[in-house]
């Protein structure tokens, strides 16, 4: 649901003669991404596990929820994050076109 909105959105604010870098980086992040993602997911996972110890089954559920629960909150402070931008660069854009009209606010 983000990723293609997404770089559809960073290709089209991107000039012609630079898509290819555009393009280049879009990738390496999402890459990048993707793989800190998987570690600091395990390496979260390995905390908990050694904070509740993997004695019990009650102890690797207990570990499961917290991690989750870790990246629940980092993924929602993230939402929160790009709402923010989002919001300022719709207002900008705002008064990019009032301002190219004319119309000065």
């Amino acid at each position: 649901m983000f990723t293609p909105p997404n770089n559809s959105h960073v290709m089209g604010n991107v000039p012609k003669r630079a898509l290819g870098v555009a393009g280049g980086i879009l990738n390496m992040s999402r890459t990048l991404g993707m793989s800190l993602g998987i570690t600091l997911g395990g390496l979260s996972y390995q905390f908990f596990l050694q904070l509740y110890g993997n004695i019990h089954f009650n102890h690797l559920v207990y570990t499961f929820r917290s991690a989750y629960f870790l990246v629940a909150v980092f993924s929602f402070l993230t939402l929160i994050i790009t709402s923010k931008n989002y919001k300022n660069e719709l207002k900008n854009m705002d008064d990019y076109s009032s301002n190219e009209v004319g119309l000065n606010r």
